[in-house]
């Protein structure tokens, strides 16, 4: 699945299925948001599904619509997400994620690879990784509750909780808290 966005909602269904459906609405009832939800381009190209609204002029969230993406899709599926200011959500199992966002949140369920996250003041949780977790963050906090692969985040001022980590942990921050639950094995 690959999403480009500016701003908005992005919710993401990893399920138990064969096919695909994707759900694009104006997040509120602007012009702007009516005429984006309607020029967004979804596309079903091998197995990569392409979720791309229009750039607007420049990107200036001011003059891009908001939109609200919903999409369901199989259980296993890789994720590339470009947003601007919108959130994400990804529920089920994903395979790998590698999510860019300027200020807007991300959640992840369970990723049975590596999630990989740069954001300049977005915060990332996540529930269950099997692989490698990295992050790089101006001020964005940063949680998970599992991660088998090693840790590796990088932050100017924001928190760090990881409840469990299985392997190297890796954190860099000026001004934030550091707070690890558990650990199995690795440096940190």
């Amino acid at each position: 699945v690959d999403v480009r966005i500016a701003a908005g909602s992005v919710e993401l269904h990893a399920e138990s299925r064969d096919t695909a459906t994707v759900e694009v609405t104006p997040y509120d009832n602007s012009d702007a948001s009516r005429d984006a939800a309607a020029q967004t381009r979804v596309e079903l190209s091998g197995d990569t599904l392409t979720i791309v609204a229009p750039e607007g002029s420049g990107w200036l969230l001011r003059r891009s619509g908001r939109l609200r993406v919903m999409a369901r899709v199989p259980a296993g599926s890789s994720g590339r997400l470009r947003l601007a200011s919108a959130d994400a959500s990804g529920h089920g199992q994903w395979r790998d994620v590698k999510l860019n966002t300027a200020s807007g949140d991300g959640y992840f369920e369970e990723v049975a690879g590596d999630l990989t996250v740069n954001t300049a003041s977005g915060d990332v949780r996540a529930g269950t990784i099997g692989g490698r977790l990295t992050v790089k963050t101006a001020s964005g906090d940063v949680s998970a509750a599992q991660v088998s692969g090693s840790v590796d985040v990088t932050s100017a001022s924001g928190d760090v909780q990881l409840d469990e980590a299985n392997a190297d942990v890796s954190t860099k921050t000026a001004s934030g808290n550091l707070r690890i639950g558990a650990t199995r094995q690795g440096t940190l």
